[in-house]
């Protein structure tokens, strides 16, 4: 890691050995059960550790590390995150493009809620897969975030939204 590099460059969930999606007590428990694996053997880990711990233990700071990771530039799958349209209950949503084609995709991720909630975006790609018209956006794929997320990708359709 660069001298000066963004907090959002370290994965700190990885380090941790924690998913995103991890409640504040499993960041506590797996911090703490880290630092007893680690001992006193590495004072670079135990730093390491301890830095991602700071950062994800407190909910201010943890949210501005996931808005960093989730900045502008991130590959997710063939796809990178240009720009995020919107935010609600069910997740964000975020305009994207092929990294191959350029062409440009919107992708629904569904990662504010519990992941038994995966059904209903896949009902949701289900329901839109044979739908074609230039107003309803084709779904493209869904798949699975490295955070554990689901995500359903699909055609953009330039414009304003709906509200």
């Amino acid at each position: 890691m660069k001298k000066g590099a963004s907090t959002a460059a370290k994965n700190y969930y990885e380090l941790l050995q924690v998913s995103p999606r991890a409640r504040p007590e499993v960041i506590h428990a797996a911090y703490r059960a880290l630092l007893k694996a680690i001992g006193d053997d590495d004072a670079d880990l135990i730093g390491r550790v301890s830095e991602a711990y700071g950062v994800l233990s407190s909910v201010a700071s943890r949210a501005r590390y996931d808005g960093e990771r989730e900045a502008g530039g991130t590959i997710i799958g063939e796809y990178r995150v240009l720009e995020e349209i919107a935010e609600g209950g069910f997740g964000k949503t975020y305009k994207a493009e092929h990294v191959f084609l350029g062409e440009p995709v919107c992708i629904k991720q569904c990662s504010r809620i519990s992941p038994d909630a995966d059904a209903i975006l896949i009902e949701e790609a289900k329901a839109m897969w044979h739908l074609r018209h230039f107003g309803i956006p084709a779904a493209r794929t869904v798949m699975r975030h490295d955070d554990g997320s689901l995500m359903l990708v699909m055609s953009f359709i330039p414009g304003p939204t709906l509200a």
